[in-house]
């Protein structure tokens, strides 16, 4: 099974497999110095079959100053579906997004 996950950022805009996958989080996470993320989920909706599961929601990235001021924030959309195998659930693919507005400009955050 191998995972394909689609992103907003980066060159091609989607990875394919866990090790590529971990090597563009790798990057995002190391490229922070010393700011950190804070990551919240709004809206969460949980759908769930017998061996497909399907999750969306609203994701809010904030990039916080060491004294926890925000310096930047952004919400993305984000879907996720996974398949259950063995008895165990495996992301196959996840999606981002950003939604837009009448100009087809990404509106990252409201």
């Amino acid at each position: 099974m191998t995972l394909r996950y689609f992103d907003m950022w980066g060159d091609a805009g989607f990875s394919r497999g866990l090790e590529e996958w971990s090597g563009v989080v790798t990057k995002w996470l190391t490229s922070l110095n010393d700011e950190r993320v804070c990551v919240t989920f709004d809206m969460i909706e949980i759908r769930e079959g017998d061996r497909v599961g399907f999750t969306s929601a609203l994701i809010e990235y904030k990039a916080l100053a060491t004294d926890d001021t925000v310096l930047r924030s952004m919400r993305n959309r984000i879907t996720t579906g996974f398949v259950k195998q063995d008895a165990r659930w495996f992301v196959i693919h996840q999606h981002i997004s950003a939604p837009v507005d009448a100009e087809l400009k990404a509106i990252l955050s409201f």
